[in-house]
């Protein structure tokens, strides 16, 4: 008598459901109960502005917030559409280095431009604006060149603290 009392107010819940979200009731449940190792993005997307109201604790906090926007604040800056993908790929390799490599780095670029003058992006630091300056002052062949190097020191680095770590 209890199951069918509780069948009975779950059908019409499991036809909303399904009717406004385009979705079957079963796919969350699977997904819920880990038996469904993922669900399409659009398909997560109609159930999750569904449940929105419902969720408890932290995600219910942050519900009405933006997501976060991981990177540094230059990946988010308009003037990242202007620059070129070595620029790009320059900026990330800097970013990893250690303070030493850093202006290891800065002295080799200094060497090849002739100590060409800082950019003046707003959304870089003076070191990494000096960086800049010196890259984008050399011919393409060099600029190939030594990204190509940078890239070589950038990687020993990382495996050098990939190391320390195990």
């Amino acid at each position: 008598m209890e199951k069918e009392k509780n069948e009975s107010f779950r059908k019409p819940a499991d036809d909303h459901f399904s009717r406004v979200t385009n979705a079957r009731i079963e796919m969350l449940r699977r997904f819920i109960n880990r038996s469904a190792r993922d669900a399409k993005a659009e398909t997560w997307d109609k159930i999750y502005t569904t449940l929105k109201p419902f969720l408890s604790g932290a995600e219910a906090e942050t519900a009405n917030e933006p997501p976060p926007r991981l990177g540094p604040a230059y990946r988010r800056h308009n003037e990242l559409v202007a620059m070129t993908s070595n620029q790009k790929v320059l900026l990330d390799e800097f970013s990893m280095l250690s303070d030493a490599l850093r202006k290891q780095v800065l002295k080799q670029l200094a060497t090849a431009s002739q100590n060409a003058e800082a950019t003046q992006y707003t959304s870089l630091s003076a070191e990494e604006n000096q960086l800049m300056g010196y890259f984008t002052a050399l011919p393409a062949e060099e600029e190939e060149k030594q990204l190509l190097e940078i890239t070589a020191i950038a990687t020993a680095e990382l495996q050098r603290l990939r190391r320390e770590l195990l």
